[in-house]
This record gives C-alpha cells, structure tokens and sequence, in this order.
C-alpha cells in the first residue's frame, strides 16, 4: 500500500543515457559523432549564420533601395506635373502677350492711316512689337528647355521598371539562396 502511488523506474525508463523528450540514448548520440566532425558541422553552421546576415542585410538594403526608388518616382512625377503645368502658364502668358500686341499694333496702324502724324507712335509700338517677339523666343527657348526636362524625367521614369525587375530577380535569387540553405542544413541532419 505505501507503494500505491509511485511508479516504477523502469516506467519511466529513466536510465542515465535515455532523455525523456527525444527517447534517443545520448550516450549513443555522442559515440557516433567524433569531435572533429562535430567542429566541421559547427563550423558549416557558423558559416551558413553568416551567409543568412549577408543575405538579410542584402534584402534591407534592397528594400531600402526599392524605397528609395519609389521616392524618386514620385518625387519625379511630381516635378513632371509641375514642369507640365508651368510649361502650361508659360505660353497661355505669352500667348496673351502676343495677342494683346498684336491688337494693339492693328488697332494703331488703323489710327495711323487716319492720322498721318502718327508715324512716331507706330514706330514704337513696332519696336514693341519687336521686343515682344524677342521675349516670346526666350519664352519659347525656356519652353524648349521644360519639354527636354520633361522628356529626360519621362526616359528615367521608362527605366524605373527595368530597375523593379532586376529588384525581383534579386529577390527571388535570395530566397532561392535561403530555401537552399535550409534545405541542404535540414538534409545534413536528417
């Protein structure tokens, strides 16, 4: 009766080489590996923890980078928008401009036949007019210069996906790198 509650050791198969949570000898564990092989498994683990860093900081960086490219585009279709828009005001401006001389040299020829002394007058508003077609060549040069801007952002915006798809493969050659890893570290002790 004072037995009643306790199990045998036997049951519980508690000899000094069994681990209770694997129910592998230990013992016979440490015999079938020699310490050298033991050193080259280690070491083999040691390098792939490296290799698995360099993999990890190579993915951040790489993330990082793919950010970094995100905000460039943005940052560049924003400026596209803005040229385009600029570029816009530009030559409505000049237009308006042009028109308003143009009004204003037609309506003083006018006058200046009815008025024969009005010669002096249409002689500056010609030179006015000169002026203005001056100004609408620079405004039509900075035009030029906006659209060459607008066409470079357009040609690196055309590069952006050649740039994802590199980011991809690098992507994929890393998981591949990584599921190999594990694969050939789970085959080791398999």
């Amino acid at each position: 009766m004072a037995g009643r509650n306790h199990n045998p050791a036997t049951g519980l198969n508690l000899r000094p080489d069994y681990h209770p949570l694997d129910g592998t000898p230990l013992l016979h564990l440490q015999r079938r590996l020699p310490p050298p092989e033991i050193h080259l498994i280690e070491d083999r683990i040691a390098a792939q923890s490296r290799e698995i860093r360099t993999l990890l900081l190579d993915n951040q960086r790489l993330a990082a980078t793919h950010v970094a490219l995100k905000q460039d585009v943005l940052a560049a279709r924003q400026d596209l928008r803005r040229l385009s828009a600029t570029a816009s005001s530009v030559k409505a401006e000049r237009d308006a401009q042009v028109r308003e001389v143009y009004e204003r040299s037609v309506k003083l020829e006018v006058e200046a036949r009815c008025n024969g002394g009005l010669q002096a007058e249409l002689d500056r508003i010609r030179a006015d007019i000169k002026e203005l077609r001056d100004e609408g060549e620079e405004l039509a040069e900075e035009l030029t210069d906006v659209n060459g801007d607008i066409a470079s952002t357009r040609s690196e915006l055309q590069q952006l996906p050649d740039i994802k798809a590199e980011i991809g493969i690098m992507r994929r050659e890393i998981h591949r790198g990584r599921y190999s890893e594990n694969a050939c570290f789970y085959f080791e002790f398999a």
